[in-house]
């Protein structure tokens, strides 16, 4: 895993980094601290802004329900949901998906950085 660092540094540092469910990842990376990746666009937290009303935003669920499972599957073939390389690609199409749709592509980034989830969780009292 160690090993694997010097890569992950080059790749990420300074980079905006995509999850659904940053918070998983981020104590993922906790063993390299000081790492100083992000900002972080998360996938989950952009889902339940967006589509408050769906019960479920996992990421698979969120896939499935907008036709972009093939597209993941064409990137990554032979791999399935919860694989660390299948989940990641999953995370970038949804996002590329979410841009698209909503035409916020010239949006400032922090309209994806910080969504208002607050319907979300009004739902959810």
């Amino acid at each position: 895993m160690l090993g694997l660092w010097p890569e992950f540094k080059k790749r990420l540092a300074g980079a905006v980094v995509v999850a659904h469910g940053k918070g998983t990842e981020k104590r993922f990376l906790r063993a390299f601290p000081g790492h100083g990746f992000g900002p972080w666009i998360d996938t989950l937290l952009l889902g339940r802004a967006i589509w408050p009303e769906l019960p479920d935003h996992a990421l698979g669920s969120l896939c499935q329900r907008h036709g972009l499972a093939p597209a993941v599957d064409e990137l990554v073939p032979g791999r399935t949901w919860h694989d660390a390389l299948y989940d990641a690609a999953a995370s970038l199409v949804l996002l590329e998906y979410l841009v698209a749709s909503f035409d916020i592509a010239d949006r400032p980034l922090d309209l994806l950085l910080r969504p208002d989830t607050s319907p979300w969780h009004r739902l959810r009292r």
